[in-house]
């Protein structure tokens, strides 16, 4: 009887052992689902044809979005259309904005199409402004999600490297709608600067990184020839440069006429020789979100009668999916680069090694606990490549090739423990967060390997279990390394 209990108690240790270790190689069991890729320029028409198809809801997560008005029926704008064009079918929209006291050049554009939006019909809410939401996501009918790295501008739909997958699954939607409704919980209806307006005349006494005007200007000129516009308060002179000046959104030279005698919303810096200098993209007049809503009935008729390109979503059958927001990424990653046994390629925007923690933390760390979870991931790929797993990285290298310190840093340390580090190509921007593990698992998302992607920020991000997939994107991150070039600390 003791010998029988005993091999039962065996028996039942090794089968809690061998799910332990199956778990732990296969990672999280996930959800059911369809996906499809919808990459670089293949973002646009798989989104746009699922907002036009939309019968019930539609929601949406943005970080930046810009109406464009010197190119009319650009992507941005058509998309925006489209969320107008659903809610007047009685499709219910709901948007979350992105607001940060931290990036108001972001903040006022965003909220200028934020605006528009709510004029016409449209739910729309903003985040907190000490929280950033990174996050770029789109669900459809409760049925259709689409997660990936994708902003709504003009470099990214037309020109960046861009990750994004499309999952057709009732189980995916639920959970990221969940994650959309936590998101909501925490914003408002009722846009509020996330910074005290100031008086013109105190301005150059400001110590702050941006100074928002809300002032009467006393007059305003305009400089075709240099492209610069001048704004006169009571004495004090404010001029506004552009590089070119066609691709502004707000600044017109009809500012400059109109604005005398007018509040003016001006965004400034103050450089370290007390000189007022201010960015065109920051200057704008109340009249701006008329402007757009305007601009936007003209084109709204022509984008309808548009022949954009269609979307052809080649959907693979039989993927599991799992959702990993915000701070279950890093948990998460983690467990499926312990569990990897052939590879892990990553195609990252930043990926960064932190000495400390960013003096802009909103959060203080506990003695001994290391500066940033980018770190352990750093830790875990090294011990991957050490113990002989093929492990490579191809990361954007910033403007001009000139990457962060600490971006530098991350790949360096990866490249002295044997991993096969790049370079991506200086002319495109690699934008994508991804990486796939062995032959079976993708994460894609919009979540850095940063400090402030991994544990503050709203992001948005999946494991996907599905061979065809991985495949795909081993062939997308070795098309990447293979414009670029290997890295050179």
């Amino acid at each position: 009887m003791k010998r029988n209990l005993v091999i039962s108690v065996v028996v039942a240790v090794c089968i809690i052992a061998a799910l332990v270790i199956y778990l732990r190689l296969t990672g999280p069991a996930g959800l059911a689902s369809r996906v499809a890729t919808a990459d670089d320029r293949d973002f646009f028409p798989a989104v746009h044809s699922l907002l036009l198809s939309a019968e019930r809801s539609v929601d949406v997560v943005l970080y930046q979005s810009r109406f464009y008005f010197h190119y009319p029926a650009s992507k941005s704008n058509t998309m925006i259309s489209d969320l107008i064009d659903a809610s007047e079918r009685g499709v219910d929209v709901r948007v979350v904005i992105e607001r940060a006291d931290w990036n108001l050049d972001n903040t006022e554009e965003n909220r200028d199409v934020a605006q528009v939006l709510d004029r016409s019909g449209v739910d729309v809410y903003f985040d907190p402004p000490g929280t950033t939401s990174h996050t770029k996501l789109v669900i459809v009918d409760d049925r259709y999600v689409v997660v990936g790295s994708t902003n709504w501008s003009h470099y990214a739909l037309d020109s960046n490297n861009e990750v994004n997958v499309v999952m057709d699954s009732d189980g995916a939607a639920g959970a990221f709608t969940r994650y959309f409704e936590g998101i909501l919980d925490t914003c408002e209806p009722e846009y509020t600067s996330p910074i005290e307006p100031i008086l013109a005349d105190d301005l150059l006494e400001s110590s702050g990184r941006y100074v928002l005007i809300r002032d009467e200007c006393d007059s305003a000129s305009y400089d075709p020839d240099s492209h610069t516009g001048y704004i006169y308060f009571d004495g004090l002179k404010a001029a506004v440069r552009e590089r070119p000046l066609e691709e502004i959104l707000v600044l017109e030279p009809v500012f400059f006429s109109e604005a005398p005698g007018g509040t003016v919303r001006v965004l400034g810096r103050i450089n370290p020789e007390g000189v007022v200098d201010l960015d065109a993209l920051d200057v704008e007049s109340e009249h701006t979100p008329d402007a757009i809503a305007t601009a936007l009935d003209r084109e709204r008729e022509t984008i309808k009668a548009a022949k954009f390109e269609e979307a052809s979503l080649d959907w693979l059958d039989g993927a599991r999916v799992t959702p990993i927001p915000n701070r279950v990424y890093a948990v998460e990653l983690k467990k499926l680069i312990d569990g990897a046994r052939d590879r892990i390629w990553i195609a990252m925007a930043d990926a960064r090694y932190y000495e400390s923690t960013p003096r802009t933390a909103g959060k203080t760390k506990e003695p001994g606990e290391i500066p940033s979870l980018t770190n352990m991931l750093l830790a875990e790929l090294v011990e991957a490549a050490v113990d002989g797993i093929d492990v490579r990285l191809v990361c954007d290298m910033g403007w001009r090739g000139s990457a962060p310190p600490d971006r530098v840093t991350f790949m360096r340390m990866l490249q002295a423990a044997g991993g096969k580090v790049y370079e991506d190509s200086p002319e495109v921007t690699t934008h994508a967060k991804m990486a796939i593990v062995d032959g079976d698992f993708v994460v894609v998302g919009s979540t850095n390997w940063s400090y402030h992607a991994l544990e503050e920020n709203n992001e948005s991000a999946v494991i996907i279990q599905s061979e065809g997939l991985n495949d795909h994107y081993a062939g997308y991150i070795q098309a990447i390394i293979d414009a670029g070039q290997p890295f050179e600390p």
